[in-house]
């Protein structure tokens, strides 16, 4: 008995460990959401954050306390498994509270330095009662040059993409629309099927501030590389480059998602999603790194006709979405599986739906509707 008052003492030690990563882990994360513009708190991340360290620790207790009465069961059977039983609950004990305090170390490590990496810009608007005040100032200290006209002067080498001019950019607002501004980044799809926040969503708005309407959007084909295709399919044309006065949304394909931006005017533009993760800013680049579409009224664009009946299915215990998707007949010559397949199509549909849980399953018992995909 004194044994197991022991390792229970020593769990009890090793769950305040745990407890302290935890808690190390909730201040990061907090002084994160309090300095990182345009970032909200989410009760829900840290009441999953508490369970899963309730949950460890329960675990952890369950499996000395499981092993010890094993031994027990043994000596009224006549055996000794003493050390085999204290053997198992050290190690289970010694596993599971480094395991949840490493894990919990590790987020507190990489919020820390999101935070410290974070490009932190405050962007004067023309709305605020000291702004003239603020340009009349940069004007006089700049003698009215462009930052990359400073640099140059001062003999300084541009670098691609990486020179900003912000002090002398503070008339470009943020227009970007609630509620897609304030949620937290990919949680909600804007009417041309894009998450909030994500380069793409802030370049469908900024066409439907110009022309009064979104672009219709195709499900699992929104990322910015697939744009090469969107834009002429709504009916904006490739141009060699963009013209003061003109406006066009910039492409480019390169990495696993691509990059799309406004532009503004000379090599100025403003995006969403590039110096800071969800964020909006405003830099200077390089044009000839871009495919650029000028972004002007055309005809209505004619989306792909497509069925409007759809399918009605209520989800049970023990489905598989894939095979759902096969006994509705809704398979396609997409395949199944893949970037472009048949689940991700229709898992777009049931995000919409809201039918998904916390993990991403299907809730059971819900009834789903999905449109047919057209080959």
């Amino acid at each position: 008995m004194q044994d197991l008052v022991n390792i229970m003492i020593t769990t009890g030690v090793g769950l305040a460990i745990l407890g302290t990563a935890y808690a190390l882990d909730l201040l990061v994360g907090t002084i994160k959401v309090l300095f990182t513009k345009d970032m909200k708190w989410s009760w829900r991340k840290m009441g999953e954050d508490l369970v899963k360290a309730i949950l460890i620790a329960i675990a952890t207790e369950a499996w000395v306390v499981l092993w010890y009465v094993a031994d027990w069961y043994a000596v009224k059977c006549g055996l000794d498994i003493s050390s085999f039983t204290s053997a198992m609950s050290i190690a289970g004990m010694v596993g599971g509270i480094t395991a949840g305090a490493f894990w919990y170390l590790a987020s507190a490590g990489e919020n820390l330095l999101n935070f410290l990496n974070t490009k932190h810009v405050v962007l004067p608007s023309t709305g605020d009662p000291d702004y003239a005040g603020i340009a009349d100032k940069v004007k006089e200290i700049t003698g009215g040059k462009s930052g990359k006209q400073l640099i140059e002067e001062a003999g300084g080498k541009l670098d691609g993409e990486d020179v900003t001019d912000q002090a002398g950019k503070g008339g470009i607002a943020n227009t970007y629309p609630e509620p897609y501004k304030s949620a937290v980044k990919d949680t909600i799809l804007d009417p041309s099927i894009c998450w909030n926040r994500e380069c793409v969503s802030y370049c469908s708005w900024k066409i439907c501030e110009l022309l009064g309407r979104w672009m219709p959007g195709v499900a699992g084909r929104m990322s910015a590389k697939y744009w090469i295709d969107r834009l002429p399919e709504w009916g904006f044309k490739e141009v060699a480059k963009p013209r003061n006065g003109g406006k066009y949304v910039g492409v480019t394909t390169v990495g696993q998602y691509g990059h799309c931006m406004w532009f503004e005017f000379d090599n100025t533009v403003s995006e969403y999603n590039y110096s800071s993760t969800g964020n909006f800013d405003v830099r200077e680049v390089n044009l000839a790194q871009y495919r650029w579409y000028e972004i002007k009224a055309a005809p209505e664009p004619t989306p792909t006709p497509t069925p409007t009946k759809k399918v009605k299915y209520t989800y049970k215990q023990g489905d598989t979405f894939g095979q759902v998707i096969c006994d509705l007949g809704l398979k396609t010559s997409h395949g199944l599986w893949g970037e472009d397949g048949d689940v991700a199509y229709y898992t777009e549909q049931l995000i919409a739906q809201g039918a998904l849980d916390a993990n991403g399953n299907v809730i059971v018992g819900r009834t789903i509707y999905l449109t047919p995909r057209v080959d």
